[in-house]
């Protein structure tokens, strides 16, 4: 019983992380786009 109960607190943790990273992965590609649209609206030089 105690081994199943690890295996699943494992599988929840393994998935927890995989939520965790996900939702940092599209926080930095908005970042990157916020940078690329300011980038294009206001030019470095003209």
């Amino acid at each position: 019983m105690n081994v199943m109960k690890f295996f699943l607190a494992m599988l929840a943790g393994f998935g927890l992380i995989r939520v965790y990273n996900f939702i940092a992965q599209r926080e930095l590609e908005e970042e990157e786009n916020d940078i690329y649209d300011d980038e294009h609206e206001y030019p470095l030089f003209v």
